[in-house]
């Protein structure tokens, strides 16, 4: 079996150019119309662009003054920290000055034990020496003075 070319029809022979003039036609509308509406697309799509861009501008705007805001506020507490550490070594100098305080009452306190201790023995001597003297008070009651 062979199988032959199918010959075109005389209604697809004469309505071929139509067809073609047709899409030619459409084709040029088509392009024309693209062509012409293009400014308009552009401008609506600069338009948009523009837009866009101002809202972003806008945001840049808003950020720069929040990061101005922030850096002001960091230096603010960089300050409150520098002032926080200051008083803080004022009170590691003040707990140095407390701990040579106490040092100085811990040896006053063993200088009052010592004291007492040296009172307790003295008064122990001045014990002795009252009652010598209260011997000697009555030795010499024992004896009459020579007149």
């Amino acid at each position: 079996m062979s199988v032959q070319p199918r010959q075109p029809t005389v209604r697809e022979v004469v309505s071929a150019p139509i067809d073609i003039a047709a899409g030619i036609v459409t084709e040029v509308v088509a392009t024309t119309a693209g062509i012409a509406l293009a400014p308009a697309r552009l401008f609506a799509a600069l338009g948009t662009t523009v837009v866009r861009l101002q809202r972003t501008l806008d945001n840049l705007d808003d950020m720069s003054e929040g990061v101005t805001h922030m850096e002001r506020e960091m230096r603010g507490m960089r300050a409150d920290l520098a002032e926080v550490i200051g008083e803080l070594e004022g009170i590691r100098d003040l707990n140095h000055h407390l701990t040579i305080i106490g040092d100085a009452v811990v040896d006053m306190n063993g200088g009052v034990a010592t004291m007492s201790t040296n009172v307790e023995a003295l008064n122990g001597s001045i014990d002795n020496i009252d009652a010598l003297a209260a011997r000697l008070g009555r030795l010499s009651g024992r004896r009459k003075p020579a007149a």
